[in-house]
Formats: structure tokens, sequence, C-alpha cells
């Protein structure tokens, strides 16, 4: 089922609904932090000096579905001229915001679900802009 308040959301200035179909996205509450501890040999247990926030992590659960497998082939190829870039792109889900973010992981090929149907995810963002 294709939801429609996916409809605006954008990668690097291009809509995602006019290669795909969004099926959801998780954006996390929260990221996640590292602690850094000193480990004082006199002193039982350690000491906090501070922390780092992590990028967030957000994935994009999309669905490609076609009739052909040219047309397949056609959109594949257009999702990853979209995601492999060099550098920071916007990334906003058209709300008058957006996150900096690129891909982290490598994304292996989709896995066919029916004849010409495929599913699968994943943008790494580090942080929110308003614009």
């Amino acid at each position: 089922m294709y939801f429609d308040k996916y409809k605006d959301v954008t990668y690097n200035g291009i809509f995602l609904s006019e290669v795909c179909e969004i099926q959801d996205i998780k954006i996390p509450f929260l990221s996640s932090r590292e602690i850094e501890k000193l480990d004082i040999a006199s002193i039982d247990g350690e000491r906090y000096n501070g922390f780092k926030t992590n990028s967030y992590k957000i994935e994009i659960e999309i669905l490609i579905d076609c009739d052909t497998e040219f047309e397949y082939n056609q959109k594949i190829n257009e999702l990853r001229s979209i995601f492999d870039v060099e550098g920071l792109k916007e990334f906003s889900l058209g709300n008058g915001k957006f996150i900096l973010a690129m891909i982290e992981d490598q994304i292996d090929a989709p896995e066919k679900l029916g004849l010409y149907s495929v599913s699968y995810t994943h943008l790494t963002l580090p942080t929110i802009y308003s614009v």
C-alpha cells in the first residue's frame, strides 16, 4: 500500500516517490551516545569524562513494483544514482526541515519479493537543520 504521507520525501532534491513507493520511515527519538570514562588506578570504579552523540540512523523501507524487467532495472539504476553521492545531501520529509545525509553502509542488491517487486532500506543521517 502506498502512503501519501511520504509523497513529498526528497533526497538531493529528487522526489523519491517518482522512483519507488516509500512504505515506512523510522526516525529515532534520540540518537545513541558514547560515554567517555576515565579509569584511574587509585580510585574504585570509573569517572565520567563526557560523551559523544552518534549520528541518527534513519531507516527507509521502500517498495519497487514494476511490470517488466527493463523497468525494474531502470528503477534500480535510478536509485543507485540518487544515493551514490560524494558528501552530505539534503534529505527532507517535506515539512520545512531537512537532514544532511548520505549512505554510510553498503547496500546489497535487493531480493525480489515477486516477479519484479523488491523492498530494502537504509540511510544514515547526522544532524537536523531547519530551512
